[in-house]
């Protein structure tokens, strides 16, 4: 499991305003009470506490994997010193560029290979959530996870040859991997929210990454410093009371079905096909998988015609992927940090506190205030007040990584993470922008393709982001930060996308009406 797995986790979501297919219409009659207000609450709370978890898991053990991939590592390539290592502590040898370089690459690649199982079975598994439920799945997922965390510490335990720490992603074949275990929390909790709702929900839930973050770098940094084993024994069981949180979270499948009725869907053909009859349901659960692969055909289809038709919403969608160097900011800095001051990894997980709390401020406080400032002050216009602040967002997001890139000095650094923060905003400004230009009965599509495209551009970007930053500590001096040159040259993309879109006039004029109405 990976802090990408949780971050736009946080935003990702596989459908966010609907499930993927139209369920199976219970048999019993349509109750007349709205159980939404029924299950709201438990599904709230129940949620944010199972995102608060895993992102502390998460957090807390990435400088422990750090530190003991760096010691095999170090071991493999000098084995003469193997018993006198420990990890943690700082020998030169494990600082050295064939170390590092390699320490690089297997991480990268392991973040591409995580992605496979997401890319593969997302839209199966979003099937089947329809038909089993909600619950089932996210716990398949998490259980996937959390056995893909057991499997590093195997590896650094026994110890088995360093490469197969990358083999931890067969495990997220189980549920599909963090973001369709996410995208399953989103679900239910749009299961019981009404559309007006889901929003300031969303950003809350967000907030809630942010200060599971905030608290995971120091308290990472000092298990870390104590032993690297307690901080991966600490994040087993946060996972296993995530794996409880999920179980006794109430099944939200039942209110889909519901609000679905009343709203007059139907079942699918497939589901109608097989008839409602009790002695239908052996037959049901045998055809599930085949249906939810029929169902995925379909919606593949739907995806492309949504395409099609919508190219200028397709150009907007770009700077997301140019932009998925955020997923992987989080390891590429830890280890960039210790590479280039020479710092521990429990030092460098302190350090890196700053970063979350200016992304906390930023979005909390300062991200608000100019947006108020835009709206009453400047009298634009809610997208063109998005469009603007995504525009400068990026902008900023070119200047940290080039502060980051060039920061000879731990004070640079520091400025460096500080103007991260103000790039932390883009992503949830530009899915605003996004869904307010979208049909309303396109907005799960949307999300849904949003959500392939954030896990696709990790997949690309892992790789290619530690392939620099191996030949950066290759090359040596500044050219370490060569990661970062890249990160910003993909940021001007984004940028000059943003600065040449133009919002049509009649999609504004639209979105105003709508919102004096």
């Amino acid at each position: 499991m990976d802090a990408h797995s949780t971050e736009d986790e946080a935003l990702l979501t596989s459908s966010e305003q609907t499930p993927l297919l139209s369920g199976d219409a219970s048999p019993t009659a349509i109750d007349d009470e709205d159980p939404r207000s029924k299950y709201k609450w438990r599904v709230l709370i129940g949620a944010f506490s199972v995102l608060f978890m895993i992102q502390l898991a998460d957090g807390i053990s990435t400088p422990a994997w750090n530190a003991l991939l760096e010691k095999g590592l170090c071991a493999e390539a000098y084995p003469e010193i193997a018993r006198f290592l420990v990890a943690g502590d700082e020998n030169p040898l494990c600082k050295d560029p064939v170390v590092q370089g390699r320490l690089a690459l297997y991480r990268g690649w392991s973040y591409t290979l995580e992605c496979l199982p997401t890319i593969l079975l997302a839209l199966p598994y979003g099937s089947l959530s329809d038909r089993w439920g909600r619950k089932p799945i996210a716990i398949q997922a998490i259980i996937g996870i959390t056995l893909g965390m057991v499997w590093y510490e195997v590896v650094f335990y026994f110890p088995l040859p360093m490469w197969t720490f990358t083999l931890s992603f067969v495990f997220n074949f189980i549920g599909g991997g963090g973001p369709v275990g996410m995208s399953m929390i989103y679900t239910m909790l749009a299961d019981v929210l009404h559309v007006e709702e889901m929003t300031p929900v969303l950003f809350r839930f967000y907030s809630v990454f942010l200060v599971a973050e905030l608290v995971a770098n120091p308290l990472g940094g000092f298990l870390v410093g104590k032993s690297p084993w307690l901080t991966l024994f600490t994040g087993n069981v946060f996972m296993v009371l995530v794996i409880g949180s999920v179980y006794i979270l109430p099944e939200t499948l039942s209110v889909r079905r519901w609000h679905d009725k009343r709203a007059g869907k139907t079942l699918s053909p497939r589901l109608a096909s097989l008839g409602g009859d009790d002695n239908d349901d052996e037959e049901l659960k045998k055809s599930s998988m085949r249906a939810a692969l029929d169902d995925a055909q379909a919606q593949l289809v739907e995806v492309w015609d949504f395409l099609i038709g919508n190219r200028r919403i397709v150009v907007l969608m770009l700077p997301l992927i140019f932009t998925t160097l955020g997923k992987y900011i989080q390891e590429m800095l830890l280890q960039y940090a210790t590479k280039r001051f020479g710092w521990s990894w429990s030092k460098a997980a302190y350090f890196l506190t700053l970063k979350s709390a200016s992304f906390v401020v930023m979005l909390t406080v300062l991200l608000p205030a100019v947006s108020s400032f835009c709206l009453r002050v400047l009298g634009m216009s809610p997208l063109s007040k998005d469009l603007w602040l995504s525009r400068w967002s990026a902008a900023v997001l070119i200047l940290a990584d080039l502060a980051v890139a060039f920061s000879y000095s731990p004070i640079l650094f520091a400025a460096g993470l500080v103007l991260l923060s103000g790039g932390s905003g883009l992503v949830p400004l530009i899915r605003s922008l996004l869904n307010a230009q979208v049909e309303p009965h396109h907005v799960g599509i949307l999300n849904t393709l949003l959500g392939f495209l954030d896990t696709l551009g990790v997949m690309i970007a892992a790789p290619v982001f530690s392939e620099s930053l191996n030949k950066g500590i290759e090359l040596g001096g500044p050219w370490i930060g060569l990661p970062f040159l890249a990160g910003a040259v993909i940021s001007c993309f984004a940028t000059g996308i943003l600065w040449l879109y133009r919002i049509p006039p009649h999609v504004e004029r639209s979105v105003i009406q709508e919102d004096h109405v």
